[in-house]
């Protein structure tokens, strides 16, 4: 029988990294775990809700009485916590307007240098762009932040943060050079879906290089069977976007 919250947090990380959608388990330890809520420290809370995301299940009590207890104590939570919980609304979306720009993002501005660079910064990145909410200041921070650790960034890196900052590349150029430099280097170690998020983002940024393009589109052709119509819509878009258009690679795309 689960009692404790160490018991109901370790049942459900444990389905969570089987990849386990036992929506019934899911919702009995989400009810137990409301009943008891404020036997739960912060840490646990996190390992919760991330759980529960990562199987892409929302259970709106929970998350509810989660969100109350950020708003009132959410300088408690520590930086990892802070990225956890900012990636766990986001991913269910329930993360709004109100919780990622009132509560969440003040907290995260006034930890900005204790974040482990560059993997706790872009999942950042992610989740306020995931949840559409762009929070000039915030982003200003972790623009900055990032620009120093792109070379350490990956793939995944890569395409999250392109893709976050697409719609305000004019404001953080010099993060964008950086970006680009770095995809010439790791080009080969995107799969299907981070090269047309890539395209995608450099494109609607109106990046202005040919060069970083063709490179990216001959990662297309070599990924051609592995792409699904999500990613071909995506890469179209962004080329689209910037008017590079090689009739080699659009034929490949539309056959």
């Amino acid at each position: 029988e689960l009692k404790t919250p160490t018991d109901l947090v370790c049942m459900a990380t444990a389905l969570s990294r089987l990849g386990l959608r036992e929506q019934e388990i899911f919702g009995r330890i989400a009810d137990l775990a409301v009943a008891d809520l404020q036997s739960f420290g912060f840490s646990e809370l996190t390992s919760l809700l991330w759980a529960f995301a990562s199987l892409n299940f929302s259970h709106k009590t929970l998350f509810d009485e989660v969100r109350g207890l950020l708003q009132q104590q959410v300088e408690r939570c520590s930086p990892r916590e802070l990225v956890q919980m900012s990636w766990a609304f986001s991913r269910v979306t329930k993360a709004d307007e109100e919780l990622m720009m009132e509560t969440l993002a003040p907290a995260i501005r006034a930890k900005m240098l204790e974040f482990e660079a560059p993997r706790e910064l872009c999942t950042l990145t992610w989740s306020f762009s995931n949840a559409s909410v762009v929070d000039a200041a915030l982003f200003n921070d972790l623009a900055h932040a990032l620009h120093s650790s792109v070379k350490a960034m990956n793939a995944h890196d890569v395409s999250s943060v392109v893709v976050a900052f697409s719609g305000i590349e004019f404001a953080h150029r010099r993060l964008f050079q950086a970006l680009q430099k770095h995809t010439r280097r790791i080009v080969h170690s995107f799969s299907p879906l981070q090269v047309a998020r890539t395209i995608h983002g450099f494109g609607v940024a109106g990046v202005d290089d040919e060069g970083l393009f063709k490179i990216l589109c001959e990662e297309v052709m070599r990924q051609q069977h592995l792409l699904h119509a999500k990613n071909v819509v995506e890469i179209l878009i962004g080329l689209s976007e910037v008017e590079y258009t090689p009739p080699r690679v659009l034929r490949a795309l539309l056959q």
